[in-house]
């Protein structure tokens, strides 16, 4: 697994570079804690939404609005949909909704690095 250093509204973490998730996922841990911070409002939660996990087990998820998702301290991405994980120890999910907003990236499997085009 690749990780890439994220800020999620201000809040910097480690996310698994998920080229097969379509979604970026957050647990219910970071989620509570951006609302507790007011990183995370009322007004971001945009509903409801089924997913189909490895198990086969249908599950619903909240989906909400990220304010602001940067990758590595460059690539900004603004208004990000992601759905938050009931399950507390979820893995952190960088997904398709966000890694096609840049202009390309490469994997260096030999020094374990993600790097990110920007757009011009």
């Amino acid at each position: 697994m690749k990780y890439v250093k994220v800020e999620v509204n201000g809040m910097g973490v480690e996310m698994i570079f998920d080229t097969g998730a379509s979604n970026t996922l957050i647990s219910i841990a970071e989620a509570r804690y951006l609302y507790e911070k007011g990183q995370l409002t009322a007004d971001d939660i945009l509903g409801k939404s089924s997913s189909r996990v490895a198990s086969g087990d249908i599950v619903q998820n909240t989906v909400v609005r990220l304010r602001e998702v940067v990758i590595g301290g460059r690539l900004r991405c603004e208004n990000v949909i992601a759905t938050v994980s009931d399950n507390v120890g979820a893995p952190l999910l960088l997904g398709n909704e966000v890694l096609n907003r840049a202009a390309a990236f490469t994997i260096d499997n030999e020094r374990k690095v993600v790097r990110f085009m920007l757009r011009s």
